[in-house]
């Protein structure tokens, strides 16, 4: 009976663990991300698509879009979540479409989360 497995059921065992993060992301992640790779996240998004995601996020998650854009552009995404009415699934698929892109872009490694990374 094998108590330890060897290196290359380790690597594998390592692959599957970060595969497993990359799907299991959620929208309170998103303030793990460092800010280039929040913004590259943020590219295939709308004006739109972002108030509708902010219109039911956290106020540490809200804080992590304003803080990557512009003052104004803060300042007209913060009036639009609290004048444009949304429905849920508007809000669902927006919130859907961002995470999705940062899953592919986790994946391909182009971006990543800073508690990833070895200091």
């Amino acid at each position: 009976e094998k108590i330890m497995p060897n290196i290359k059921d380790l690597d594998e065992i390592d692959n599957i663990l970060k595969m497993l993060k990359e799907i299991n992301i959620e929208l309170e992640d998103v303030v793990r991300l460092n800010d280039r790779g929040f913004r590259e996240a943020l590219k295939p998004l709308d004006f739109h698509e972002i108030v509708l995601i902010l219109k039911t996020a956290s106020e540490e998650v809200k804080e992590k879009f304003f803080s990557n854009v512009s003052q104004s552009l803060a300042e007209m995404m913060k009036e639009e979540i609290r004048t444009m009415p949304a429905y849920k699934t508007e809000i669902k698929n927006a919130r859907n479409k961002f995470l999705n892109a940062i899953r592919k872009l986790l994946k391909d490694e182009v971006i990543w989360f800073d508690d990833d990374i070895v200091k």
